[in-house]
């Protein structure tokens, strides 16, 4: 086990912050991978055609 006069020695509290950082890091990077990929593709030419479809005037569900 390391003492705190090892190199690399991390304290608990330390790791319990960098452990929690870490989750939230990743709760914020999953939105940035997908949320902004699907923003910036609505506004490409084939989705914005879609989108610009008249509405079905049957109502029917495709």
């Amino acid at each position: 086990m390391p003492t705190p006069s090892s190199p690399g020695f991390v304290p608990r509290a330390a790791r319990v912050q960098l452990t929690v950082l870490g989750i939230l890091s990743c709760f914020s990077l999953w939105p940035v991978i997908f949320v902004l990929p699907a923003i910036a593709l609505q506004f490409s030419a084939p989705s914005k055609a879609w989108f610009d479809l008249p509405e079905d005037p049957g109502g029917e569900q495709h």
